[in-house]
């Protein structure tokens, strides 16, 4: 039984079949309302061609509205390893379009895994595109590097 837009099980379902909690200590908050969730990918639009580097999908309601949405492909780093088969189950019903990475998000180059497409940077930001050279820096990026993806307006974060 499928109970959303996506033709994916309901996150309830997700997130109880594989025996998911939210740890504090990790900041988690799952967002289980797929239309909130659309909603905030919204925010990240247009995504169509987009890649977008998500830092922390847990067990991915964020990543299914952004692939949902039309993102050409989503870059989803996770440090929870219990998240990762709900991720992977997203990325079979997205074949090619969801690049699900096992690491802390700062001990991660995203550089990585970017070509010239353009970039949505999707995870925590105090507020809409608010200190995204501080975040951007934290993830790695040199500051000449900040100043292209700026001034190309290829980045934008999203609080999630």
């Amino acid at each position: 039984m499928t109970g959303a837009k996506d033709g994916l099980p309901p996150l309830r379902e997700v997130i109880r079949r594989h025996g998911l909690k939210a740890k504090q200590s990790l900041g988690q908050n799952f967002l289980f309302d797929l239309n909130l969730t659309e909603r905030i990918a919204r925010a990240a639009e247009p995504l169509a061609g987009a890649t977008v580097y998500e830092v922390g999908p847990g067990p991915g309601g964020l990543t299914r509205a952004l692939l949902a949405l039309g993102a050409a492909r989503v870059i989803a780093v996770e440090r929870d390893d219990r998240a990762i088969a709900a991720l992977q189950e997203i990325a079979a019903h997205y074949p090619g379009r969801l690049d699900i990475v096992a690491a802390d998000a700062l001990n991660f180059d995203p550089r990585t895994r970017f070509d010239r497409t353009p970039a949505r940077i999707q995870g925590p930001a105090p507020r809409i595109g608010e200190h995204s050279a501080t975040i951007l820096a934290e993830l790695g990026f040199e500051a000449a590097e900040i100043e292209r993806l700026a001034t190309e307006k290829i980045v934008r974060l999203v609080k999630a």
